[in-house]
């Protein structure tokens, strides 16, 4: 299923489901500047979640990572004021909840089309300046889209292979 849809088609609706997403839940607005396509390279970022998204012949990989800056920004429109001192996790889980919220919303725009096969973890992994190394099979597709928001970058990427 992820296979078969467009790198183009996939990255737009990812997009766009951010944008909408960041809009909505913090009244940031974003659009994306950069299409990233090709072999998996690191990310810079200082926090990271990963969303599992299954369909019956193909995986994807989301990931979702940005800045601390933007991290707390993320925080801050989610509650109504900044981060205590000390509270770097109540960051991460604001972040992870944003990525929820956006794989959710993705999820659903494929659900449309594939009769409601397309299943999603939670959150499963929050690092913090740290890079993940990616090997992936042969046939695994990658790709992210890159935002700049308020001088800080947020990643959207997806990592697809075959079931």
């Amino acid at each position: 299923m992820f296979l078969d849809i467009p790198t183009k088609e996939l990255s737009n609706q990812l997009a766009n489901t951010v944008t909408m997403v960041f809009g909505s839940m913090i009244g940031v607005q974003v659009g994306p500047s950069e299409l990233i396509e090709g072999k998996p390279r690191s990310i810079p970022g200082d926090v990271m979640a990963i969303i599992t998204v299954s369909a019956p012949d193909s995986t994807a990989i989301v990931t979702l990572q940005c800045d601390a800056p933007l991290a707390k920004a993320i925080y801050t429109g989610m509650f109504g004021e900044a981060p205590a001192a000390g509270s770097e996790d109540d960051v991460y889980d604001a972040v992870a909840e944003m990525a929820n919220v956006i794989v959710g919303n993705f999820k659903s725009t494929l659900n449309k089309t594939n009769q409601g096969l397309v299943r999603m973890s939670v959150s499963t992994l929050i690092i913090a300046g740290r890079q993940i190394p990616t090997p992936l099979p042969a046939q695994a597709r990658w790709f992210a889209v890159k935002f700049v928001i308020e001088n800080c970058h947020l990643y959207g990427s997806m990592f697809i292979t075959m079931n």
